[in-house]
């Protein structure tokens, strides 16, 4: 889910072409971004929140018959 990129300056020369060049730190070396792919982590979002969600239900269906029992049917 974590990606490790290489960093890139894209520059547009006067005659409207561009040139990619490496971004490198004060020593030469090539520089790097950390980023998440949001296509693979917004599933397992998802199914957490779906998961909770269905445990939510779960639990307000067993207190509502609870309820119900207790009253006489009468909520």
């Amino acid at each position: 889910m974590w990606t490790k990129t290489a960093i890139f300056t894209v520059t547009q020369n006067e005659d409207k072409t561009f040139t990619q060049a490496q971004s490198v730190d004060a020593s030469g070396k090539q520089q790097y971004i950390q980023m998440l792919r949001y296509e693979e982590i917004f599933p397992v979002i998802l199914a957490g929140l779906t998961l909770q969600v269905s445990d939510l239900v779960s639990r307000v269906t067993v207190m509502e018959n609870a309820s119900k029992t207790t009253t006489g049917g009468a909520a």
